[in-house]
């Protein structure tokens, strides 16, 4: 489960909070797909830190080339609407799981009973609340604080009514108006 949480932190930090508009912009050009790879690469290194391994760097690099695979197709097949964004965060939290377990368990016959745990553990739901609170509920407290003293410095954020753009450095899953 730490393993689970420790990659799947640093795909969020590396999606939402280290994603320059730059490279959100560009996941059709081959330098922003790399870029933001080797973002997730060293952050995936960082977080894992203490339990990195030959393995676990072979996987998080497997995991960072999916990972802009899905972004690539996204970009490449898709509107930015809000089923793409859910459907594109799904399928990175679902290789981020298939990597933890991979990683964690003794075989693949042992998968069966790390997910059963994954799944059954509470603090699981937490952290998934917790994502859903910040990545929807975040841009409109945002929104909903900004004030005119530092209205020129701030864009406010909102949903788009096309549904989500790429997510850039501040964006969290919300466009500016």
């Amino acid at each position: 489960m730490l393993l689970f949480l420790q990659l799947y932190l640093a795909h969020l930090i590396g999606d939402f909070l280290l994603q320059p508009d730059r490279i959100a912009k560009n996941k059709l050009k081959a330098w922003a797909l790399a870029a933001h790879a080797g973002i997730h690469v060293a952050l995936a290194c960082v977080m894992v830190n203490i339990g990195l391994s030959r393995r676990v760097v072979v996987a998080v690099v497997i995991l960072a080339a999916v990972h802009a695979l899905f972004d690539y197709a996204k970009a490449r097949l898709s509107k930015d609407t809000w089923l793409a964004f859910t459907l594109d965060q799904a399928g990175h939290l679902l290789a981020v799981a298939v990597a933890s377990v991979w990683l964690t368990a003794a075989s693949w016959g042992d998968a069966v009973s790390v997910l059963r745990a994954i799944a059954e553990t509470k603090p699981l739901y937490l952290y998934l609340c917790a994502y859903v609170a910040v990545v929807f509920g975040g841009g409109s407290s945002y929104r909903g604080s900004r004030s005119r003293s530092w209205k020129g410095s701030a864009t406010a954020w909102r949903p788009s009514s096309r549904g989500f753009r790429t997510p850039g450095s501040t964006s969290v899953g919300w466009s500016a108006s």
